[in-house]
C-alpha cells in the first residue's frame, strides 16, 4: 500500500492562480498530477488499484500563509511576514480551503 500526498493541479486554486499558484515553485515542485494522471500512471501503467482519493485544502501557520502570499504575490509588503514572525500568531494554525492537496491511496493488485 501506498499512501501520499501531493499538490492537485486540477484545483480550481490552481487554474485560476496560473503561474502564481502557491505550488508554483521550481525546485520544491517539479511535477505535478490531478486525478486523471495520477489514475493513468499508478492504475494504466503500473496496474494497481486506487483505493482512495480525495481533494482538500490544508492547515497552515499563519506565519507560513503571510509567506507564501509574499511568494505568489511580490508586490505583498515583506515586512508583514517578518511583523508575525515572533508575535504569538505565528505559531495558530488555520484550515485554508484550497482544495488543491490531494491524498491517494495505492494498492498492488
Amino acid at each position: 500500500v501506498l499512501i501520499l500526498s501531493t499538490p492537485n493541479i486540477g484545483a480550481p486554486i490552481a487554474k485560476v492562480m496560473g503561474k502564481r499558484w502557491a505550488f508554483m515553485t521550481p525546485p520544491e515542485h517539479l511535477s505535478f498530477f490531478n486525478r486523471d494522471s495520477m489514475s493513468r500512471l499508478f492504475v494504466d501503467e503500473l496496474s494497481t488499484e486506487l483505493v482512495a482519493w480525495q481533494s482538500l485544502g490544508k492547515r497552515a501557520n499563519i506565519g507560513f500563509i503571510l509567506y507564501k502570499l509574499g511568494r505568489v504575490f511580490p508586490f505583498f509588503p515583506k515586512f508583514i511576514p517578518r511583523m508575525f514572525e515572533k508575535s504569538i500568531f505565528s505559531k495558530a494554525a488555520i484550515y485554508v480551503p484550497t482544495g488543491d492537496i490531494q491524498y491517494v491511496i495505492i494498492r498492488k493488485r
